[in-house]
């Protein structure tokens, strides 16, 4: 039984990302794939896990996808157990877990509905089998790509901005952006406006916070809205306010709807 491994952040999708946090011990998932395997042909339930965030409520959706490569002694059909415990395996939140799985040598998702809300201080842990629980010693799976949402479907994978940016890429765009807080041409907005529906392009807010804005917020931001395809039906929005803070959130799926904020940038 492996130790828990961490992706290194989370990966930017058209639905609720929560695969992250950092760790000594992490890949690209982008470029990069992660290989465990059971060395043992007795290691018969041999799993390695990630770290998921945010929390996630009885009756949620959950979609977990992954493009896996399956090895061995024991591959069944190609099939291999992908679910979400909590840290301490007290509780299995997806009731298909043994019914339900991805399949290798592809792109592959399933999707299960939480039977249970997940718990800040026992954390969720999304889990990989080395095959299919009973059968995975002597095993090896390959994967990348890796992503859980709360979705019905597995939205297009994204490499995360935090994953693409530099440190410094992320403070030479606080300044610039900040800079623009004493441009005029952008179209000033206040708490009768609406970020769902502003239009492309940027817009500031000053003194007064518009409705949809990221929780912790300043009232002094600037706001970036881009079309991501021609139809303009899959957008990403990025904010800055007057401390610095950057956040950023995407719409997407079927029908398109607008993702909960995520920080790119704390200070």
């Amino acid at each position: 039984m492996a130790l828990a491994k961490d992706v290194a952040n989370e990966n930017l999708a058209y639905g609720i990302p929560f695969v992250v946090n950092n760790s000594s011990e992490t890949f690209d998932g982008s470029t990069q794939s992660t290989t465990n395997s059971a060395t043992s042909d007795n290691d018969n339930w041999h799993y390695f896990s990630f770290r998921v965030v945010p929390s996630f409520k009885k009756g949620d959706a959950i979609t977990i996808s992954a493009i896996g490569y399956l090895t061995g002694k024991q591959v069944k059909d190609g099939n291999y157990k992908a679910t979400i415990y909590n840290i301490d395996l007290s509780t299995c939140y997806d009731d298909t877990a043994d019914s339900n799985f991805l399949k290798s040598g592809q792109l592959s998702s399933k999707t299960f509905i939480a039977n249970a809300d997940s718990d800040p201080n026992n954390p969720p842990i999304l889990m990989f089998y080395t095959g299919i629980a009973g059968s995975c010693g002597g095993n090896t799976l390959t994967i990348k790509n890796v992503k859980a949402e709360k979705s019905s479907i597995a939205t297009p994978w994204i490499s995360s901005i935090k994953d693409i940016a530099k440190q410094s890429d992320i403070t030479s765009l606080q300044d610039k952006i900040k800079n623009l807080f004493s441009a005029k041409s952008s179209p000033l907005i206040d708490n009768t406006n609406d970020l769902n529906t502003v239009p492309l392009g940027i817009v500031r807010s000053f003194g007064s916070k518009p409705q949809n804005a990221p929780k912790d917020f300043r009232q002094w931001a600037i706001y970036l809205t881009i079309a991501m395809d021609e139809a303009e039906t899959t957008l990403a929005q990025l904010g800055i306010d007057s401390d610095g803070n950057i956040f950023g959130r995407t719409k997407g799926g079927t029908p398109s709807k607008w993702n909960e904020w995520f920080a790119i940038s704390q200070r």
